[in-house]
This record gives C-alpha cells, structure tokens and sequence, in this order.
C-alpha cells in the first residue's frame, strides 16, 4: 500500500511552471516515511509517531448517534483518508455540560444545598460590623455638642437612627429588600 502511495504521490509528481516549483514537499523536506501518509499540499504538523487514540480507524456509528451535534465534525474524518492527526470539531457544535437536574430528588438536595452556601456568603459579606464607641470623630463629630452647644435634640435622634443603618468606616447603606428599604422604615 505505502508503495502505491509513493507512487501517487512520488518525486515525478509536477506541481509547477519552475524547477524549483515542480518538487512537491516531500522532496524538499526530509521527513521520515515510516508509518506516515503524506496529505499533498498540507504543511501543519505531522507527528513522528502514530498516537494511540488517532491510530485506530473509527467503527461504524450508528446513523442516530452521527445525528447529534457534537459527534458532527468540522472537517470529514473521510476527506483525508488514513489521516491520524487532530481531527478539530467546530465550536458552535460543542455543547457545554449540562448543569444538574433539580427534577430528581438527589438534583433538588444538592441545588438547595449550594443555594444555602451561596446565601451563608451573602450574610457573610453583608454583616454589620460593631462600631467602635471609643472614636468620636469623623462626619458624626457634627451632630454632637460642640464648644457652643447649640446642637438640637432633634438633629442627635436622626443621626442615631441614620448611623444604625450605615456599615462604620465605609459610609454606605445597608441594602435592604424592596419592601423593607422605606422611609418610614429608616425614622420611625
């Protein structure tokens, strides 16, 4: 077989006008011949060795199975016949792995589960922090009596309800479900 190969494809196959242009690859690269089928005209890579995963010919699939989408190949494992490299699929047709069901109960255990892990982080990150009582400075220093005195009563109960709600050290808000994030809520 490899004899007939080389003659299809020998040294006297012309492929050009010139000299130079007349020598197919083979010819001006040496690469060694044993166990390997030149594609004429393909320059890639082509291993020294035969792997095992490549070297044996495909069975015969059945038609259903050739159906699906990603058994459908980019290039035809026909179109170079006895070709034993990288045979790419097209990405459209590669499918991801399906996520778990939630149909079965094993599915159901292990999405509620991690939904338990994923809220146990959210209370994680939105915990309050205890404010330290020893630091009386900042943005608070101007609700508190100063030198003159003059500070209302009723200006020190909206900044105690307004610093309940606000992490310390970082000036933002709590936030809070929709219905529980009213007004009436924050100065009751």
């Amino acid at each position: 077989m490899l004899n007939v190969i080389r003659y299809i494809f020998g040294p006297f196959n012309y492929t050009g006008t010139s000299k130079e242009g007349m020598l197919i690859q083979r010819d001006k690269v040496a690469r060694v011949q044993n166990g390997m089928y030149h594609i004429p005209g393909y320059l890639g890579h082509q291993p020294l060795h035969n792997p095992p995963s490549a070297t044996a010919f495909n069975k015969r699939t059945s038609e259903k199975d050739r159906m699906l989408l990603y058994d459908l190949d980019q290039y035809s494992r026909e179109l170079w016949p006895h070709y034993k490299g990288h045979k790419p699929q097209a990405l459209i047709n590669v499918k991801e792995t399906p996520s778990p069901t939630k149909q079965t109960t094993y599915g159901h255990t292990n999405y509620m589960m991690q939904r338990q892990q994923e809220w146990a982080n959210a209370r994680r990150l939105t915990k309050q922090r205890i404010p330290n009582q020893q630091k009386k400075g900042g943005i608070k220093t101007f609700f508190t009596q100063g030198a003159s005195g003059t500070t209302s009563e009723n200006g020190v109960l909206m900044a105690e309800k307004y610093y309940s709600f606000v992490r310390p050290m970082e000036g933002t808000l709590i936030s809070f479900a929709a219905d529980k994030a009213l007004a009436s809520r924050y100065f009751e």
